[in-house]
């Protein structure tokens, strides 16, 4: 248990995120033990671009375009 709490910490403890320490996130631990890194305590999510930096894109395309027919105008 003291290489466990080391491992994870006190807080960390919660290997499979159901937000308990008990034995399932033992046994999980025991499963990867000397695997390299302990998994991690909270499912790992992909990054979602914000609906700003989507408004920000587009805006910065309609800049872009508009100056390119100012340049073929001129």
């Amino acid at each position: 248990l003291a290489q466990w709490r080391g491992d994870f910490g006190a807080a960390g403890s919660d290997a499979d995120a159901d937000g308990d320490s008990d034995g399932n996130d033992f046994l999980i631990w025991q499963r990867n033990l000397g695997a390299g890194t302990p998994p991690p305590s909270t499912p790992a999510v992909g990054a979602v671009p914000e609906p700003a930096s989507w408004a920000l894109c587009a805006l910065g395309i309609v800049i872009a375009t508009a100056a390119g027919r100012r340049k073929q105008i001129a």
